[in-house]
């Protein structure tokens, strides 16, 4: 065999690799619990995270999922949590671990997954919700590829909150390029705004107000541009970075508190939010 013939085969097994981590046809969307289904009392406020926990690896690039578990204790352990850029059974890089079953059953919550990537041995990378109220309805979607660097999704969970009904929840992780983005905006704002009840999408969105996401203001609150607009989210390890982990929510929705943990087992920070459902007769 020729070094010319070598290369074309491994040329080959490369694009092969690269396939594999590509979906093809319908997402899969996975859900289960932790916690034992109790009576619950209605509830007048929620609080809610968004968190990419960088498939556990620390701001140094050390794998630990109990510090990713900590940081979510640190931030209060709120209702819901958003994480993105989670594995399940995905890579070594993870040891193939299942993170959403851990950190739920870990945490004793309910969960919701949707993978945006998958590898032919059922292993995924993708979004995730925990929950401490029932989830009721969970369905992941596809996000256009336009120049696309990984293939994006967004997971859609119906969540049952005593005292606020039925609750929308999008988490979700944008492109990286801003054209694509643009179209995962547009794409996102298209599905939800058909919705019927509270909408609340928590996200890594990989981009500042100016390059597509105050699209998403014409319908949607940005509870950290309220609060602390110049606060920084990425990277962990800097105060200077760029606030691209963002909690939205619909106008039904008010936030009354807002916080980026100051936390290092992501290369991203975690945010919290700490929201009331709008009284209808306060509305004009």
């Amino acid at each position: 065999m020729t070094w010319k013939q070598l290369g074309g085969i491994v040329a080959v097994l490369i694009l092969l690799v690269a396939c594999l981590h590509r979906t093809s046809g319908p997402l899969p969307a996975l859900s289960g619990s932790f916690l034992q289904e109790l009576p619950q009392e209605p509830v007048t406020t929620l609080t809610v995270m968004t968190y990419n926990i960088n498939y556990g690896r620390d701001s140094d690039g050390t794998l630990d999922l109990e510090a990713t578990q900590r940081a979510m204790i640190q931030g209060g352990l709120p209702d819901l949590i958003g994480l993105q850029e989670v594995d399940v059974r995905y890579a070594r890089r993870s040891l193939h671990e299942d993170q959403v079953r851990t950190l739920a059953e870990g945490l004793g919550m309910y969960y919701a997954y949707g993978p945006a990537l998958s590898r032919i041995w059922n292993g995924y990378f993708g979004n995730a919700l925990l929950s401490k109220y029932p989830i009721v309805e969970v369905s992941n979607h596809r996000l256009p590829q336009i120049g696309t660097q990984e293939d994006r999704s967004f997971l859609h969970a119906v969540v049952d909150v005593p005292g606020f009904g039925l609750v929308n929840v999008i988490v979700t992780h944008l492109g990286l390029k801003a054209q694509e983005r643009l179209s995962h905006v547009q794409t996102i704002l298209e599905y939800t705004t058909r919705l019927e009840g509270p909408v609340i999408l928590l996200g890594d969105w990989n981009a500042e107000r100016e390059d597509s996401l105050w699209l998403l203001e014409e319908h949607y609150v940005d509870a950290g541009r309220l609060f602390d607009p110049q606060g920084s989210t990425f990277p962990s390890s800097s105060s200077t970075g760029a606030r691209i982990d963002r909690v939205y929510l619909s106008p039904d929705l008010v936030p009354k508190a807002y916080q980026v943990i100051d936390a290092q087992a992501s290369d991203h920070r975690p945010v919290v939010v700490k929201l009331e459902k709008v009284n209808p007769e306060d509305r004009h």
